[in-house]
């Protein structure tokens, strides 16, 4: 399988022990080791999704913490009474 280094984006076997081209050690001692690309696309798309949410959320929330109560209430013996 190939990765890529992040150093050089060079591509790398994940069987060498460093980046032909940047000489970067491929885990190990002294590197960390290099993610493959499916793995950084899916890191990638979770933190999209999660900023998505906390926008949403974040959004939701203020709606509902700027909605006004209704101007009537409904109780059992009166069917409506206007408020205040």
């Amino acid at each position: 399988m190939l990765l890529t280094c992040p150093d050089c984006t060079g591509r790398v076997s994940s069987l060498a022990t460093a980046c032909p081209a940047c000489g970067r050690p491929v885990g190990g001692a002294g590197g960390s080791p290099v993610q493959p690309q499916a793995t950084r696309r899916v890191n990638a798309f979770r933190v999209a999704l999660a900023i998505v949410s906390v926008v949403v959320g974040i959004i939701l929330v203020r709606r509902v913490i700027r909605s006004k109560p209704p101007p009537f209430r409904t109780t059992p013996d009166r069917p409506l009474q206007k408020l205040g």
